[in-house]
């Protein structure tokens, strides 16, 4: 029994890791007016107007936005993050490009 219990807490553990390093994480913030998620790319999937119902979404399905993106303008050349983690403890995003 707890053979077959530890096979099943390490298959989901590896599930977790898998899902969370194919940047399947998603996070949700929201005022009273306003509802955003991002990817665990750091990416913007979603931005919504929730005071009207239907809610208004003003990111088009399919074609997610950086959170943010760097440029160097001695390159010439755009850096987007490749991955973002979010600690509710601190209230911080740190994103890695």
């Amino acid at each position: 029994m707890k053979k077959r219990l530890l096979i099943k807490a390490g298959s989901l553990f590896i599930v977790c890791i898998s899902l969370y390093s194919s940047g399947f994480c998603q996070w949700s913030f929201s005022t009273d007016y306003f509802k955003i998620h991002i990817n665990g790319k750091g990416w913007i999937t979603s931005m919504e107007n929730i005071t009207v119902q239907p809610g208004r979404e003003f990111s088009p399905a399919g074609d997610p936005s950086p959170l943010l993106c760097l440029y160097n303008s001695q390159k010439n050349q755009y850096y987007y993050p490749q991955k973002a983690a979010y600690s509710p403890v601190s209230g911080k995003m740190v994103l890695r490009y």
